[in-house]
C-alpha cells in the first residue's frame, strides 16, 4: 500500500465557509460510501479552486498531485494533507498565470486512513479485544501472508460470529459502519469502528456484523468496553476480527507498530505471536 510522494510537503487546512459550509456525515455510514471526493470551483478574481468534500469523521491523509499549464499554486504541489473530520477544505488554489490566456488543469488522487506522523506511544499498553476470560487464537499474526496490511502489523483473532469485540485501548469513537451484509475478495466493504488514541494513532476493528456495533461516533470509551459483535463482513473468508493500530507515512504507507498486550496469567506484556492463544 505504499504510494510515492517525493517532494510532497503538508498542505495548510482551510475549511470551507460560505456555499462551502461544513458538512456533518451520517452517523452510519452507508456501505461502500467514497470517503472523499474533490470538485473545483471558479476562483473570485480568476482561476480555479481546487476542494475536498470529506464525509468521513476520521482522519484520512490525502495526496493529490496537480499537472496545469498558464496557473500558478497559492501552496506547493503536490498536496499532502490529513483531512481529521467531515466537512469541506480548500486543498489548492490556482490562479491565471495571464489573464484570458488558454490553460489547463488535470489532478488525482490517492488517499488512506491515519493522521500524517502520528506518533505511537512506545508505553501504550492494549486489553485483548474480547470479553474478560475468554480465550481466542491469533489465525493472522503481525508480518504474516495478508498483514502487508496495516504497516504488516495487523492481526487477526478467530473469533465467533456475534462474539463481543471489547475495545483494547481507550480513545474516542471517530468513525464507525455497520450496514454491509457481505463477505468476498479484496475490496469487499466491511463493518468497522474507528477509534481515535490520545496518541492521534486510530485502532481499527474490522469484519463486525450488520447492524452489531454498539457505540456511535464522539463516545469516550475506556480499554475493555464493548464496541459491538464479530461477523463475516468485507474481505473475509470466515467470521473473525481483524485488529490493527494506524499511523501514516509521508509516501502514504502506514507505519508498523509494536503493540504489547496484557495477557491473563502473564506479569510481563505480551507481543502476539501467529497460531497462539491468548486469554484476557
Amino acid at each position: 500500500m505504499t504510494r510515492a510522494a517525493v517532494g510532497a510537503v503538508l498542505a495548510l487546512l482551510v475549511p470551507c465557509a460560505g456555499a462551502l459550509a461544513a458538512r456533518v456525515a451520517p452517523a452510519s455510514l452507508p456501505c461502500d460510501l467514497p470517503g472523499i471526493r474533490i470538485f473545483d470551483l471558479p476562483r473570485p478574481g480568476g482561476g480555479v479552486i481546487l476542494v475536498a468534500r470529506k464525509l468521513t469523521h476520521h482522519p484520512v491523509t490525502i495526496r493529490m498531485p496537480v499537472s496545469s499549464t498558464g496557473m500558478i499554486a497559492d501552496r506547493p504541489i503536490p498536496v499532502l494533507v490529513t483531512l481529521p473530520s467531515a466537512r469541506e477544505y480548500v486543498l489548492a488554489e490556482f490562479r491565471f498565470a495571464v489573464p484570458g490566456a488558454p490553460w489547463h488543469m488535470d489532478w488525482s488522487h490517492v488517499d488512506i486512513s491515519g493522521n500524517l506522523g502520528a506518533r505511537h506511544d512506545p508505553n501504550a499498553v492494549y486489553e485483548l479485544p474480547w470479553a474478560r476470560g475468554e480465550t481466542h487464537a491469533v489465525t493472522q499474526g503481525p508480518h504474516g501472508s495478508a498483514s502487508w496490511y496495516e504497516g504488516g502489523c495487523a492481526m487477526d483473532f478467530d473469533l465467533k460470529e456475534g462474539t463481543e469485540v471489547r475495545a483494547a485501548r481507550a480513545g474516542v469513537v471517530a468513525e464507525f459502519q455497520d450496514e454491509c451484509t457481505k463477505a468476498g475478495p479484496m475490496g469487499t466493504a466491511s463493518n468497522y469502528v474507528v477509534v481515535l488514541h490520545a496518541d492521534g494513532t486510530l485502532g481499527d476493528y474490522e469484519h463486525l456484523r450488520r447492524g452489531g456495533v454498539v457505540v456511535r461516533v464522539g463516545d469516550r470509551i475506556k480499554a475493555g468496553d464493548l464496541l459491538g459483535y464479530s461477523g463475516n463482513t468485507g474481505a473475509s473468508s470466515g467470521p473473525h476480527l481483524h485488529f490493527g493500530v494506524l499511523s501514516v507515512n509521508p509516501d502514504l504507507s502506514w507505519a508498523p507498530q509494536r503493540l504489547r498486550f496484557r495477557v491473563a496469567g502473564r506479569r510481563d506484556l505480551v507481543e502476539l505471536a501467529n497460531g497462539s492463544s491468548y486469554t484476557r
